[in-house]
């Protein structure tokens, strides 16, 4: 029975002696299968008695009547000296900075000088004096064949087309009747123009104006400029089976159908529309359309590393190798590869991989380039055959040439033993490098975020299988291909070589032009060095920069906007748009009650029930106090209620409606905020137990809330520590590995530490100022910032340690040189190329988290590693010591 003006149309009452005894009631066979036989109730179940201490009048019906409910406790903010406790730390870590790096510089220049040597005092003096629901179910086969419109039309039916009295008058048109059933949903009649016509859609459904209707003010929903069309189908929870097939099917049909008809009737309607799979086709369509662009992207990084084309074509196979390896190892063990993985980890690796061919490369270039002229002489290939040649190497050593008409032995014994000096000088950077990112991906592999897990795994097993090939199968082709080159061989057609020294030493000219071309890079690194104005500006800059990763980071949103993952084309961003712009209700919540709560007493009955006698505590009167809009449920009860063989209640549900939705941090807060709510009703069904807490697996008879975007953005509740704790497990990991590697040294291993966080700490700042958002993506790229940053820092603090210069200055310089060259073409140049490539993709997506993180990553990475840490190196690196000094013995490997 409803409260309607019209009752005597459907109710008829028996009465004797001025008496009603009975009443008849006529209903629609639609609505008595549904909404009336759901409210009935049998025998077993006692009748609900009024809560003692309640209102005459619910809360829920009289609004005077209701007790402003405790509102949620405020987080703290934590102020000193009335400034938040982030800026207040990075004014002081500023000041503090800024004062030490004064002091030191007034004591030094007043009262002393560097440490230097006799012989490098004039040295020194002149270089100081140049100064980042699918709802899928069986669609074929229904049992209710009736129309189940969920929309305006339902309302309005044809009669807005009909007479409204015998006379032509309008004494009433379809907006009244529309007004009257927004006004009152639940009637099963209506006022004018005509009091036959139900509220009630065909199914026996209450259409709420919220929900059918759009683009309105207020309660004005005569003026609303938008209406909402809903298909429900039912779900399945195993998701291959029949119904979801069926569904998936014909979702599709309708896509194209709706598609079509908006097409046609493009200029006298706008159609917004999604199915549940919509999303993910469309970004599949969209990995799809950026193949080409992240192909392009990999194929210029691969083109630039020229070296030689059998030695560049394999170094670069070897790093595909190494990512296909990984791929394989793990999709066997069971671990699914995600559309990060096979984006990102080929980046991780090619700037690791290239890196270390570089390093490789160039040092062994460098190595007795005596030797190469001395095979590739024609005197000295006529004079092979002596009984006894040798060659003179460039730190004394003789190697014994053996008579052998073809040279091969001659050729084989100064290409390994060149090999071997390699192996020796940059074999440990290369170990230390790689070992320390491969354990901290692992050690990163113990986050509970899926996408974040399986990344570390992918990424820690390619580093390994890269070094592995890079240090047997790549020295291996190294070997060889100077062998060649020292046979006057061409590259690629082996078999074929030049007879003349002096055409060979063109073909040499060509394939050293990448050695040559690295000369200028050590001489600019090193010339930053020796300006003692250029010295205090880049040890100045990471001081000033230091309040700004403190303060920043924490402007950083957290969240992925939906639309970004769509292609900007699709229909779907229409749909999105007109979610923000024209809907008057967010998506429904479903406040579920598990199993065990006893709705066979009064108790139970008061706990849930909302109306007259209800208290305001019940999860009804919560609920409308959060909401504060009149709870209309949900008509069909009996789906919303489980029941088990021994016809006791299971789980149960009550429908709910969020606010319109339009950010992440919208969706974020309204799930926050449902499961306060549910936390509420729990505490007080529990007698306000202090040590009631929720579950992840919810426990009998509580309360826990649900809505379809839940499982989307529950992730985000809780990334900021996920990636706190991410990158200390890395960290921490890249602390132990450098401070064994090092040597147990604990300045250079503080040194790789504050290279790794400062490229990390601008990169969290160039996120906060580019609007870059926190997500799993996102923090994918910062634990690959962790890895490369290792890159950028690890291989010149090595060089520092053993080189043989005398000063802190001198070794910083020789560092530069030996390395910097290679760290700059070798990850710099290498993916800049690649990144800018990516500026030009289609999807959003690409662009802000690919291009601006990736071209942050190199930009802060190229900085910091060839300005920012040689200038520290120059201040706080140990000089060598006077005996190394006085006899020109170089140092042991692992001491800084």
């Amino acid at each position: 029975m409803t409260c309607d003006p019209n009752q005597d149309a459907f109710i008829d009452p028996e009465i004797e002696n001025g008496l009603v005894m009975r009443i008849k009631l006529y209903l629609t066979e639609n609505v008595g299968n549904t909404f009336y036989n759901s409210c009935k109730c049998n025998e077993t179940v006692p009748r609900r008695v009024a809560d003692p201490g309640g209102p005459p009048c619910s809360c829920i019906d009289c609004e005077s009547s209701c007790v402003e409910p405790p509102p949620p406790a405020v987080p703290s903010v934590v102020l000193i000296l009335g400034l938040d406790v982030w800026v207040f730390s990075s004014i002081v870590i500023f000041v503090g900075s800024v004062l030490i790096f004064a002091t030191y510089e007034i004591i030094y220049h007043v009262y002393g000088s560097r440490y230097t040597t006799p012989a490098e005092m004039s040295r020194l003096n002149d270089s100081q004096s140049d100064n980042f629901h699918q709802h899928p179910g069986d669609v074929t086969d229904v049992e209710n064949r009736g129309n189940c419109i969920h929309r305006l039309r339902a309302w309005l039916e044809d009669k807005m087309f009909q007479d409204v009295d015998d006379f032509g008058y309008v004494t009433a048109d379809y907006l009244d009747h529309l007004m009257y059933c927004a006004n009152a949903p639940m009637s099963v009649t209506s006022g004018e123009p005509d009091s036959t016509m139900s509220c009630l859609a065909s199914s026996g459904m209450p259409i709420l104006p919220t929900v059918a209707l759009g683009g309105f003010n207020g309660t004005k929903y005569n003026e609303s400029t938008s209406v909402v069309l809903t298909f429900l189908v039912n779900n399945d929870p195993d998701p291959r089976s029949d119904h979801v097939k069926k569904a998936e099917l014909w979702e599709s049909a309708y896509i194209k159908l709706v598609q079509n008809w908006a097409q046609q009737h493009s200029n006298s309607v706008i159609i917004s529309f999604q199915a549940e799979r919509s999303v993910e086709d469309e970004i599949n369509r969209q990995s799809n359309a950026d193949i080409k662009t992240v192909v392009i992207s990999y194929l210029v990084m691969f083109v630039y590393v020229d070296l030689r084309i059998t030695l560049g074509l394999g170094g670069v196979l070897m790093v595909i190798i190494s990512v296909v390896a990984s791929v394989g190892m793990w999709s066997y063990v069971g671990t699914p590869a995600t559309l990060i993985i096979i984006e990102v980890i080929p980046f991780l690796v090619l700037a690791v991989g290239v890196d270390n061919i570089f390093i490789l490369v160039h040092d062994f270039e460098i190595d007795d380039q005596d030797a190469d002229a001395i095979l590739c002489s024609e005197e000295y290939r006529q004079n092979c055959t002596a009984t006894a040649a040798a060659v003179d190497l460039n730190d004394g050593d003789r190697i014994p040439l053996h008579p052998h008409p073809n040279m091969a032995l001659t050729i084989r014994t100064i290409v390994a033993t060149r090999m071997g000096r390699t192996l020796g000088r940059v074999g440990p950077s290369l170990l230390l490098t790689s070992t320390a990112e491969s354990v901290a991906f692992f050690c990163g592999a113990l986050t509970s975020m899926p996408a974040v897990r399986a990344f570390a795994l992918y990424a820690g097993v390619a580093i390994v299988f890269n070094f592995l090939l890079q240090i047997f199968a790549f020295v291996a082709l190294l070997t060889l291909d100077a062998r060649r080159h020292a046979a006057n061989r061409f590259d690629i057609f082996c078999c074929f070589g030049l007879r003349s020294s002096t055409d060979h030493s063109q073909i040499a000219g060509h394939e050293n032009n990448s050695m040559d071309s690295s000369r200028p890079v050590g001489e600019v690194d090193s010339l930053s060095l020796s300006s003692s104005a250029l010295d205090d500006v880049q040890l100045s800059a990471p001081l000033e920069n230091d309040g700004i990763p403190t303060i920043v980071p924490n402007w950083i949103e957290v969240g992925l906007d939906q639309r970004l993952a769509m292609p900007s084309d699709s229909y779907v961003l229409s749909y999105f748009n007109a979610m923000s712009t024209d809907l008057r209700v967010g998506p429904p919540v479903y406040f579920v009650v598990t199993s065990g709560h006893e709705y066979n007493s009064t108790i139970g009955q008061n706990a849930v029930c909302g109306g007259f006698g209800c208290p305001q505590e019940s999860l009804t009167g919560v609920v409308s106090d959060a909401s504060r809009i009149s709870s209309y449920g949900r008509a069909p009860y009996h789906v919303a209620v489980q029941r088990f063989p021994n016809q006791s209640v299971g789980s149960t549900y009550f429908m709910a409606y969020h606010t319109v939705l339009q950010k992440p941090s919208d969706f974020i807060d309204a799930l926050t905020n449902a499961r306060l709510l549910a936390d509420r009703v729990n505490k007080y069904w529990h007698n306000n137990q202090s040590d009631w807490h929720a579950t992840n697996n919810p426990s009998p008879n509580s309360v826990f809330p649900y809505s379809v975007f839940y499982v989307y953005y529950e992730q985000y509740l809780t990334v900021v520590h996920d990636a706190l704790v991410q990158i200390g497990i890395c960290l921490g990991a890249i602390l132990v590995v450098t401070f064994i590697l090092l040597g147990m040294n604990v300045v250079a291993t503080l040194m790789v530490l504050f290279g790794v966080v400062y490229i990390l700490l601008s990169l969290l700042s160039l996120m906060a100022l580019w609007n870059i958002t926190l997500n799993a993506i996102s923090l994918v790229n910062l634990v690959v910032t962790v890895g490369i940053a290792v890159e950028f820092c690890a291989h010149i603090i090595r060089a520092f340690s053993v080189s043989s210069e005398p000063t802190r200055l001198g070794r910083a310089k020789a560092a530069l040189s030996d390395m910097g060259s290679s760290i700059l073409r070798g990850i710099t140049l290498t993916k800049l190329g690649g990144i800018l490539v990516l500026a030009f993709s289609k999807s959003r997506l690409f662009e802000i988290f690919y291009f601006r993180m990736y071209l942050g990553i190199i930009l802060f990475g190229a900085l910091t590693g060839l300005l920012i840490v040689p200038v520290y190196l120059s201040y706080l690196g140990k000089n060598q010591s006077k005996t190394a000094c006085t006899n020109n013995q170089h140092v042991p490997i692992f001491t800084f």
